[in-house]
């Protein structure tokens, strides 16, 4: 997963095939994300319209544009 983000002037990258970055404080909070599946439903749109909880109930990590 790479993850490329500005916000308030600061940029933010992330690259999960980096050892460094699943280090970080970015990879620690996503680890237990990357490599799952998660199954979710999009409208005509592409909009995410639900998202199935996982058996742990975590919160799901979705950022829309």
């Amino acid at each position: 997963m790479i993850i490329k983000g500005n916000a308030m002037g600061q940029e933010m990258n992330f690259d999960s095939d980096k050892k460094e970055d699943m280090d970080g404080q970015v990879g620690q909070a996503l680890k237990g994300h990357i490599g799952t599946a998660q199954e979710i439903q999009v409208d005509k749109q592409g909009k995410v319209a639900s998202i199935k909880e996982g058996e742990e109930n975590s919160p799901a990590l979705i950022w829309l544009p």
